[in-house]
């Protein structure tokens, strides 16, 4: 005779091949939101009459969750949320948006709780303890719940992830655990080690095995174990390290996808893309490298490329681009900007919509593509060094994919013979004096820019000799039309 309190048997012809007699005639209904493929699954929890929980050995078990006599509800409640709800975690690609249930909706985790909660899903780990306002969670990623440590009180969670699917629950469970922090407050008092000067609640989480927090705004510090990080420390390998086999990569913040910034940025860079290969045939999508100081990391990541135009910094003379060097050639990475003399140097790795290419000079001084047949410019179209973006381009065709913080002799200053202003502006002025001189003084004006060009002369020499073929007149009056005219 069979113990009436023994679990109750599955259909054999679901689970077993060996024991045709032991069946079930009239299983119940399974519950509305169980998934198709887990629906034969719901008689071992038959909602009528009340029977034992499945025995535990069956399951995976959460060590952090109590096995004692008042926890057995919720541990059989949480085991029935691992045969549901573990498929999820198993499909899903890397979250962007991780959700709570309370009050009967879904609210978004933010600020640091969120970035560790993305990392600790990145890293493969099924479960991960994360304190936040100074309670201690369990945040259990196969059974989608986040789990109070003391009471085992719990909620469910969700997540969207980096291609947009949703991964929802089969069943929600809310709970507010604003009334366990009321309770728990006389315990919390002294055990809480947070900023006490930082307002921001998000600064109130304390989180376990990340070392180190974003330094550049709208990105997240890469764990070294994502698939992510270890294709970009690939890339860097195989380009920089090929120059430099001494290098070595510090960190990778890459870009934050889910933040409105960056949402924007991909959408125009991705029309940029659409309209390239519609007018091209092929958008042509490669990676590059921009090296730049801290500040300008800062900056680029806020606010997006911006056009350099006549200070000190520029390098080359063409002033209405961006340079990046081509991802075989990082040597040529620190063309624009002065580069950092420390050990850590910083090096953006971007996508170009490169288009359809044309080579430049880098003393003309070209504002735009030649002509409506290309799209960028670089010092040789059939293997480029380097690339410049002209700037009613730069943040549609260069979207930057993430920043390396590393040790490197590769990234340092390009060296030109002439000050970075006089690789501007005499160029500049020659070519527009060509523009306006009679016939007669092209090849003398042409001999003065040669010598300038091979001796390095000032541009105050250069335009006394220039005002001497010239005369007073002649050259006050290009001067005039140079610089009240459109450049």
């Amino acid at each position: 005779m069979a113990d009436p309190n023994s679990p109750p048997l599955m259909a054999s012809s679901q689970f077993s091949t060996t024991s045709p007699s032991m069946s079930i005639a009239h299983p119940p209904p399974s519950p509305p939101l169980l998934p198709y493929f887990l629906q034969s699954l719901s008689i071992a929890h038959p909602p009528t009459p009340p029977s034992p929980p499945r025995p535990l050995a069956t399951l995976p078990l959460n060590p952090l969750i109590d096995l004692n006599q008042d926890a057995k509800q919720n541990q059989a409640c949480i085991d029935e949320f691992l045969l549901y709800n573990s498929i999820n975690f198993a499909h899903s690609e890397f979250p962007v948006r991780i959700m709570f249930f309370k009050n009967k909706h879904w609210d978004d985790f933010k600020g640091e709780v969120l970035e560790s909660l993305r990392q600790g899903f990145a890293s493969g780990k099924t479960t991960m303890p994360l304190k936040i306002e100074g309670l201690k969670y369990t945040f259990d990623f196969l059974r989608m719940l986040q789990v109070h440590t003391q009471t085992k009180k719990h909620r469910s969670i969700a997540w969207f992830d980096e291609n947009g699917k949703p991964f929802f629950p089969a069943k929600f469970v809310d709970c507010d655990f604003s009334t366990i922090a009321k309770t728990n407050d006389a315990d919390r008092i002294g055990k809480k080690k947070l900023d006490s000067d930082n307002e921001d609640d998000d600064d109130d989480v304390v989180i376990v095995g990340v070392r180190h927090a974003s330094k550049f705004p709208n990105t997240r510090l890469l764990s070294k174990t994502e698939k992510t990080y270890l294709y970009i420390n690939n890339l860097f390998v195989r380009n920089v390290g090929k120059v430099d086999p001494n290098a070595s990569i510090i960190s990778i913040h890459d870009l934050h996808i889910f933040s409105p910034i960056a949402r924007t940025r991909w959408s125009v860079f991705e029309k940029q893309k659409e309209i390239t290969e519609a007018a091209r045939g092929k958008a042509n999508v490669v990676y590059g490298w921009y090296a730049a100081p801290a500040e300008k990391v800062v900056s680029i990541f806020n606010n997006g490329f911006k056009l350099i135009r006549y200070y000190p910094e520029l390098r080359p003379s063409i002033g209405a681009g961006i340079f990046l060097a081509d991802l075989e050639s990082p040597q040529y990475s620190g063309m624009q900007h002065q580069v950092e003399k420390d050990e850590e140097k910083y090096l953006i790795l971007c996508r170009i919509v490169f288009g359809r290419m044309e080579r430049v000079d880098l003393e003309t001084h070209q504002t735009h593509a030649s002509n409506k047949d290309y799209d960028i410019g670089c010092d040789n179209p059939k293997k480029p060094h380097w690339y410049v973006v002209w700037g009613n381009d730069i943040n549609k065709r260069v979207l930057p994919v993430c920043v390396i913080t590393c040790k490197t002799s590769v990234v340092k200053d390009v060296k030109w013979e002439m000050t970075p202003v006089e690789m501007t502006m005499v160029p500049r002025f020659y070519l527009e004096m060509k523009k306006r001189v009679p016939i007669e003084f092209i090849p003398p004006l042409q001999d003065i820019y040669d010598i300038y060009k091979k001796d390095g002369m000032n541009m105050e020499v250069f335009k006394k000799q220039v005002r001497a073929l010239l005369g007073n007149q002649k050259m006050t009056q290009i001067f005039k039309e140079i610089y009240d005219g459109e450049i």
